[in-house]
């Protein structure tokens, strides 16, 4: 602990003689070995004043309730989110947050989040909308590299490719489902078209969407391993039925039903018990599987 008082009072030193770089390394040895606020805070200075944005962001994550309790704080967050080009996880949190602000929260927040959109750069948006106009010739993988540039976007960008990826018949259903996932944190109201795994276009209102990851009928799968002893086989499994039900977004209530047959379909592959119709969706579950780790 003294040892730990010395270091963090020394990299106190190196801020205020802007030896950023020395602070950063310094307090990311604290913040290893004993975890606290006061810590994280004065590590998120020392890496947004060495320009380490999406660092700091990623930091910052560790205590978000306390950076979200206090608006200097959040405005603090929201320049470093600012100048990591973290668009859509400003808006995100704007959105979850604005029920809970003022008048004066809500709009000094969204100026600051259409300032930060304003100072974008025009290069990398028109660099990252041509590699999209070609994501259906790129690999799973390489979908995935693309999406991260695609959450570097400003919102209105964002929103024109999610129109033009979700009825895409050759983009990953889970880069997908990770699309209509955050147009559902946005509650972004404006139906779209999207091409499910079954080969049907459906019209789908991102706002009016459930979070997939509270959902009921993986809580009753989930249910169902409930006899085994197994800690670290249960993980396991739950693994492998959540992300299955992933792909299956946003329609696994309809399809799936929670009995030992689909729990076996699941997580095995075996089919006995389904109908022929639900035997070719496990199936195409367990390819689509193999194409997104390939």
């Amino acid at each position: 602990m003294v040892n730990d008082c010395k270091q963090f009072e020394q990299a106190q030193e190196f801020i205020n003689q802007k030896k950023y770089f020395l602070a950063v390394k310094l307090l990311t040895d604290c913040y290893t070995r004993q975890r606290n606020f006061r810590t994280n805070y004065l590590l998120f200075q020392a890496l947004t004043k060495n320009k380490q944005y999406q660092a700091a962001w990623s930091l910052a994550q560790d205590y978000l309730p306390t950076y979200i309790s206090d608006d200097d704080l959040l405005q603090e967050l929201f320049v470093a989110m600012g100048h990591a080009g973290q668009y859509i996880a400003m808006h995100k949190l704007y959105r979850q947050l604005k029920p809970y602000m003022t008048p004066q929260e809500i709009e000094l927040f969204l100026v600051i989040i259409n300032d930060w959109e304003n100072k974008a750069d025009r290069q990398f948006i028109r660099k990252i909308m041509l590699e999209t106009a070609g994501i259906e010739l790129l690999t799973p993988i390489s979908q995935r590299s693309l999406l991260k540039k695609i959450y570097c976007l400003p919102l209105k960008y964002f929103l024109r490719i999610s129109q033009e990826v979700l009825p895409a018949a050759k983009v990953h259903p889970l880069i997908k489902n990770d699309l209509l996932d955050t147009l559902r944190q946005l509650k972004v109201k404006q139906s779209m078209e999207f091409l499910f795994i079954d080969g049907q276009n459906y019209r789908i209102c991102p706002q009016q969407l459930a979070d997939y990851r509270h959902s009921q009928i993986k809580q009753q799968l989930f249910q169902l391993l409930s006899d085994q002893t197994d800690q670290q086989l249960i993980s396991v499994q739950q693994a492998e039925i959540s992300l299955k039900l992933q792909l299956l977004y946003p329609f696994a209530e309809q399809l799936v039903k929670a009995n030992q047959y689909w729990l076996t379909a699941l997580l095995t592959g075996k089919t006995v018990g389904l109908t022929e119709k639900e035997g070719k969706l496990i199936v195409n579950l367990t390819q689509l599987l193999k194409q997104w780790s390939s």
